[in-house]
């Protein structure tokens, strides 16, 4: 089905992947959560249009429970990145009994000029000692043969399409993963979840980036993506508390240091590893549901285009409470707290209101402030990158002050109860302090003064 106000597939990256846009707001204001885990990282190892690659790192379909999505500023509880909105996959839980499937498809285009794709995917689960122990497992392949597209050039001469991504490279991409789940006691859950995952795309004729020292890429680029995590989940007899500790380390192979670095010509590392802990309480009270818990994000990447590795650490509180005035009328309210180690202290509230008028008709309504950080790389002092082809050096900016958007909506939604549901909504976006590229820097190099910024 559709989901009005989410664009997928509305632009497209090099390797010929899809983005997940909300509202407007382009695919890196969208949070993107398994299980409730952040999967963006927090400096970018894939630059130069690469980003979409993140969508290819989803569960297998045949492990997903449901895809829940909120559209709109939600920073209150996820943090940064959830500008747009945020999309939550929430894989299957594991059964008492075992149980599984396994797919397989191919997609045959009716212009042989596009590639055949090739795809499966297995899904299983069970307990391993009833009540106590149970197992998942899940894992996905698929491969795509190059596109070869042509277009009636000046003069009636067939030509082929040329610019990264209009025509789709060969590819190959797989991944596998497990979950464990304990039930020590019937009040708590622990489960440990482990994955891993690869995207190999041709470059080889330069399909997806000029393949030269000169250009900065290599004959072929990998995408690799590893995780953990740890989580617990505990009944309490006045309500539960869900805390979990993941990592993820995410890597790009294939990239080549250019000329005018030290050590060009050789492999440019491109690696993030996130260790983030996470807790939250909920609750009931009276007529109240609420919320409080918080977050611990440690992050670091290696470029091998900087001299030094890339690092920040951020702490948050948050607390968020429906306070139901009568069976008919709600209303929110939330703020977040966070204390970034390079720009400091931010906080993000919001307010929503929820009315029905009737059993068909409901009214709702607010504001919410969302939030992005800069990118590790952008704050670093120095070139942190290339574009152009390798042949402009990019430097970050070390005073720089996160993104943030306050929005405001009201929404009027009917539903017969029958077969019959429409919804109306308006919104307004303010955007604020934008990070964007600026004027070139005559001579830069590492290391550059702070004057420079200034």
């Amino acid at each position: 089905g559709t989901l009005e106000g989410v664009d997928v597939g509305d632009s497209v990256g090099k390797t010929g992947g899809q983005t997940i846009n909300i509202r407007g707001m382009g695919a890196d204001y969208t949070l993107v959560l398994i299980d409730g885990r952040r999967q963006s990282t927090a400096g970018s190892v894939t630059p130069n249009g690469f980003g979409e690659t993140s969508t290819s790192f989803m569960p297998p379909v045949s492990a997903i429970e449901r895809i829940e999505v909120v559209r709109g500023p939600m920073s209150t509880l996820y943090g940064s990145d959830a500008m747009g909105g945020v999309v939550n996959i929430i894989t299957r839980k594991v059964g008492d009994v075992w149980g599984g499937s396994f797919g397989a498809d191919v997609t045959l285009q009716g212009d042989d000029e596009f590639g055949t794709i090739f795809g499966s995917n297995i899904y299983a689960n069970g307990p391993i000692v009833t009540d106590l122990l149970g197992l998942a497992v899940r894992g996905s392949y698929s491969t795509r043969d190059p596109s070869e597209l042509t277009y009636e050039a000046a003069g009636g001469v067939e030509a082929p399409v040329t610019g990264f991504g209009r025509s789709s490279t060969g590819n190959e991409i797989w991944s596998l993963g497990g979950r464990l789940n304990f039930t020590p006691h019937a009040d708590h859950d622990l489960w440990l979840d482990l994955d891993t995952s690869s995207q190999w795309y041709d470059n080889s004729t330069g399909q997806m980036g000029t393949n030269t020292t000169a250009g900065g890429y290599g004959d072929a680029l990998e995408f690799k993506r590893h995780q953990a995590a740890l989580a617990h989940n505990w009944r309490l007899g006045f309500g539960s508390l869900e805390s979990n500790l993941s990592f993820n380390q995410t890597e790009t192979v294939g990239r080549i240091i250019p000329n005018g670095v030290a050590g060009a010509g050789g492999p440019r590392k491109l690696e993030s590893e996130n260790t983030v802990f996470d807790t939250k309480f909920n609750s009931q009270w009276e007529n109240h549901t609420f919320t409080v818990g918080g977050q611990y994000w440690d992050a670091e990447m290696m470029d091998g285009v900087a001299p030094v590795a890339f690092e920040h650490q951020q702490w948050a509180l948050f607390a968020e409470d429906e306070w139901r005035f009568t069976e008919t009328f709600a209303v929110t309210l939330g703020a977040r707290y966070d204390d970034h180690s390079a720009f400091g202290e931010h906080l993000s509230p919001r307010a929503y209101a929820v009315w029905n008028l009737t059993d068909n008709w409901t009214l709702k309504g607010g504001m919410s402030q969302g939030f992005k950080t800069p990118r590790l790389e952008q704050l670093a002092a120095g070139i942190n990158g290339f574009g152009n082809q390798g042949r402009t050096p990019l430097l970050g900016t070390p005073t720089l002050q996160p993104e943030t958007s306050t929005s405001a909506e009201i929404a009027v939604f009917y539903d017969n109860r029958s077969n019959f549901r429409a919804d109306f909504t308006v919104f307004n976006n303010t955007f604020e302090d934008k990070i964007a590229t600026g004027e070139p820097v005559a001579n830069c190099s590492f290391g550059v003064s702070q004057a420079n910024y200034t």
